[in-house]
């Protein structure tokens, strides 16, 4: 497993410096025919990157250290372990995380874990923490769209807070949106998350559920454009 590499000169003078640190012990280096060094990374043979449940790889994502989940994963650590908290640990820290979310979700990881869990707290979270009364009443969804999205359409790293492409991966990977009587579309509704609303909705999911429940919702916390945007989806 390649872990770095270097061009040209820098590749004679690095593999030199690590000749005289004594560092060959845990670092296989190749040098190919254009003079590129590439490292790789080796576990110890007597290292069990298992134990207590392959807690390791969960402290990895807690750290967002994802160069050392990669490492773990291919050595053989178990993306399920613990009803996949390693997912639920990335989940958690949002869009700013995405890349570990989704390496974990194509590495195996469960995305129905307990029940949804991983989808249910996205949308609870969804646009962002500061959104439940701030951004969605009357013009609130015009003035936190300066915030979240960069061109038209285009949510970006600025949104670091956010949960929206979290809930579109989860949706990707086929994560449940009715889960529980439609729970994820009444979180990001009864919380005032405009756009994570809409992705649901585009992904299928009904504005009338719960019998008008949800709407009804939107409309006794005055949350205008959430409503609006409801009964545009509406049958």
């Amino acid at each position: 497993m390649i872990v770095g590499s270097v061009n040209g000169a820098e590749a004679k003078q690095l593999i030199e410096r690590l000749g005289a640190m004594k560092i060959g012990s845990g670092i296989d280096i190749e040098v190919d025919d254009d003079k590129e060094a590439h490292f790789f990374a080796k576990m110890h043979p007597e290292l069990n990157i298992h134990f207590h449940d392959d807690v390791a790889l969960t402290v990895a994502v807690m750290c967002s250290k994802l160069d050392i989940v990669k490492i773990l994963v291919e050595t053989g650590a178990n993306v399920r372990a613990s009803n996949d908290l390693a997912l639920r640990s990335s989940v958690i820290q949002g869009d700013r995380e995405l890349e570990l979310t989704k390496y974990l979700l194509e590495s195996g990881a469960d995305v129905h874990a307990l029940n949804e869990s991983c989808l249910l707290l996205a949308c609870y979270r969804g646009d962002s923490h500061r959104t439940q009364s701030d951004f969605s009443i009357n013009e609130g969804r015009n003035q936190y769209s300066k915030r979240i999205m960069g061109e038209p359409g285009v949510f970006d790293k600025r949104a670091s807070s956010s949960y929206i492409n979290t809930i579109v991966t989860l949706l990707k990977y086929g994560a449940d949106l009715n889960t529980g009587n439609s729970i994820p579309l009444f979180y990001t509704v009864s919380r005032g998350h405009y756009f994570s609303t809409l992705v649901l909705l585009e992904y299928g999911a009904k504005a009338d559920a719960r019998d008008g429940a949800i709407l009804a919702e939107a409309r006794r916390s005055g949350k205008k454009d959430i409503e609006q945007l409801l009964l545009k989806y509406t049958t």
